[in-house]
């Protein structure tokens, strides 16, 4: 697994938000052992810990390489809707 595209980093919250490849792309998902939980996904982390913070996976088990070429945009909602 891999972050081709660019982190982003929120200095408030102390996280840093990275957007991960398949672990081997062009083949099978379904041949890699394992969940590959991370694969795929935006992946968000404790900046001071390392620690994770939560995951989003976007694909599972992608054939494709379909990862995230750009780096997650931040912002803030108002309104409720």
């Amino acid at each position: 697994m891999a972050a081709w595209g660019s982190m982003t980093a929120d200095e408030q919250l102390g996280y840093v938000y990275i957007p991960t490849s398949t672990p081997t792309g062009s083949y099978y998902g379904g041949h890699r052992p394992g969940q590959n939980l991370y694969a795929d996904s935006l992946v968000v982390l404790n900046a001071k810990t390392g620690k994770l913070v939560w995951h989003f996976q976007m694909v599972h088990h992608g054939l494709w390489e379909y990862d995230s070429a750009t780096p997650p945009v931040i912002g803030r909602h108002h309104g409720g809707r």
